[in-house]
C-alpha cells in the first residue's frame, strides 16, 4: 500500500486491473460451478467485454443458504465495489426490518414460515471498507398476503435466483446522524 493512501483509494487505483483479471478469469475458467468458499452456484452472463468492463453474474442459492451473509460473501470474494441485484425464488423463514425513525432502529419482524419470494431487490456497496448489502423484500404467504420490509436474514429452500449487475462505479456509504441510515454518498464516487 502506498504512503497515506487508504485500502479504498488503492482499490481505485486497482479497479481497471481488477476488472481486467475478473474479464481473464471469465474467459479463462468454465462458466458455470461453486465458488469455493460461498458455495453459491453462479454463472458469468457477461464477461464486461462487450460492455465497459462491467460484469452481470446469475446466482442459484440452494436449500438452507442464508441469503444475506452469502451474498456478502460472494460480493467480498469477487471484490465487487458497487452492484445492484433482483432475485426470486422461495425461503423456508425470514427476518425483515422496518425502520423506526425515532429509534433510529430496525423492528425486526420474524416471519417463520415457507413463502416465496416476490420479489427481492438491492445493492452492494462499500461501508467502513467492506461489502454492504442493502436489501428490501417482498414474499408471499400461503394465505396470499404479502409481506416486505428491509431483508436481515432469509434461509432459502429450495431455491432463488439472482441477477447481480456491477455498477460502472465505485460507490460507498457514509452514515447520516439526521436519519440515522448509512447513505450513498456520490461525491466519494
Amino acid at each position: 500500500m502506498l504512503l497515506g493512501d487508504s485500502v479504498l483509494d488503492v482499490m481505485r487505483q486497482f479497479g481497471v486491473l481488477l476488472r481486467q483479471q475478473a474479464v481473464l478469469t471469465a474467459i479463462l475458467r468454465p462458466l458455470s460451478g461453486k465458488f469455493a468458499r460461498s458455495g453459491i452456484m453462479n454463472e458469468i452472463l457477461q464477461s464486461g467485454m462487450e460492455n465497459k468492463n462491467i460484469l452481470t453474474f446469475a446466482l442459484v442459492f440452494d436449500k438452507g443458504d442464508e441469503v444475506i451473509s452469502a451474498l456478502k460473501q460472494f460480493a467480498t470474494e469477487q471484490r465487487l465495489l458497487a452492484s445492484h441485484f433482483t432475485a426470486i425464488g422461495a425461503s423456508s423463514d425470514a427476518v425483515v426490518g422496518f425502520f423506526d425513525s425515532v429509534k433510529k432502529d430496525y423492528e425486526r419482524i420474524t416471519i417463520p414460515e415457507q413463502m416465496e419470494v416476490l420479489s427481492l431487490s438491492g445493492d452492494v456497496t462499500i461501508e467502513n471498507d467492506v461489502p454492504k448489502i442493502h436489501a428490501h423484500v417482498v414474499v408471499g404467504k400461503s394465505d396470499g398476503t404479502a409481506h416486505g420490509g428491509h431483508l436481515m436474514e432469509a434461509h432459502v429452500f429450495p431455491a432463488l435466483e439472482l441477477i447481480l449487475v456491477e455498477s460502472p462505479k465505485f460507490l460507498k456509504r457514509r452514515f447520516d446522524q439526521e436519519t440515522g441510515f448509512a447513505l450513498i454518498d456520490l461525491d466519494a464516487a
